[in-house]
């Protein structure tokens, strides 16, 4: 009954709000511990464990042979991380960045959205293609590391107990597991009863992976983005986009595309990915203006993304 998926729905995203409340702290905890840049744990520890939902349904979708989901899916998440996600929390709070390191993971994150409507060209996304993309976000991910030791002061944790700080470095990683299984499972409910009131609903399954999935699958993004803006860390909510949506492209469609190759319809790659360009691009321009993102920029943003997913819906390109 529809009652009993509402249900569902409501205890989803109950889990999904604390989970994300957890993980945020968990994963400043560990940056402190270590001297780790609040913004490089949101590039690649919270980007990458927000990126589960849609790593493992498009490894799914890819077994089972459908690519219009994987691509709805990675294109639909990752103009929802920035229209929906940032939209919301820049209304909920003034987001402030961090200028050097933003700077240049925000052309990283736009060299990854255009490099994939270079490799969908000709329709398919191949084995090989998926080869570099997967070898990409390796380098991507050391080299993150590598810059972040050279930018920070080695000394910052000399002299630690580590008495006290592994016991307490190791309580953080069971939490930030425990929170980031609670964040998967939650999203997991809220995309499923999602779906089913999609069909029961009347809404066409193509427009599904480029809406309700990547909405859902982008729900421990916004849960930990919200809780990142609420507690004042800006630099992880922008890592944490930034990063998914790299993962997204290099990650995602690596591991599909290795599966079985990715096939693009020319709709998706004329219509859907120039969009997805468009608002990475307005992101860092909006960035790029005052190094904030304010509640006028938030609210441009989720209208944009509004006026898109009517569209989307109203003229069915998907």
């Amino acid at each position: 009954m529809w009652y009993s998926s509402l249900i569902i729905l409501a205890i989803g995203l109950v889990v999904l709000t604390k989970g994300s409340d957890y993980f945020v702290e968990a994963a400043a905890r560990i940056a402190r511990q270590f001297g780790v840049s609040k913004f490089l744990i949101g590039l690649s520890l919270v980007a990458f464990g927000t990126s589960i939902p849609e790593l493992v349904s498009s490894i799914i979708a890819a077994i089972e042979g459908h690519s219009g989901l994987v691509v709805g899916n990675v294109i639909g998440s990752n103009i929802a991380n920035i229209g929906l996600v940032i939209g919301l929390a820049a209304i909920i709070g003034l987001i402030r960045t961090d200028r050097p390191t933003l700077k240049l993971n925000g052309y990283i994150m736009l060299f990854a959205t255009l490099l994939f409507p270079i490799f969908a060209f000709n329709g398919v996304v191949s084995t090989f293609e998926a080869f570099i993309l997967l070898i990409s976000y390796i380098a991507y991910i050391v080299f993150l590391f590598r810059f972040d030791r050279q930018s920070r002061d080695v000394n910052q944790t000399k002299g630690q107990n580590c008495v006290s700080f592994w016991p307490g470095v190791l309580k953080d990683l069971l939490i930030l597991f425990g929170s980031g299984c609670a964040i998967v499972f939650g999203g997991h409910l809220l995309v499923k009863e999602a779906v089913w009131f999609a069909f029961f609903l009347g809404v066409p399954e193509s427009i599904i992976g480029l809406s309700m999935v990547a909405v859902g699958t982008s729900l421990p993004e916004l849960g930990v983005s919200i809780s990142a803006v609420r507690k004042g860390y800006g630099g992880m909510l922008i890592g944490n986009i930034i990063g998914s949506n790299i993962a997204n492209i290099l990650l995602v469609v690596g591991v599909s595309s290795m599966i079985a190759p990715l096939h693009v319809m020319p709709l998706t790659l004329f219509y859907l990915v120039p969009f997805m360009i468009f608002i990475s691009l307005l992101l860092l321009l909006f960035i790029k203006n005052n190094w904030d993102i304010g509640k006028m920029a938030g609210v441009s943003i989720l209208l944009l993304y509004t006026v898109f997913i009517f569209i989307v819906f109203r003229f069915k390109l998907a």
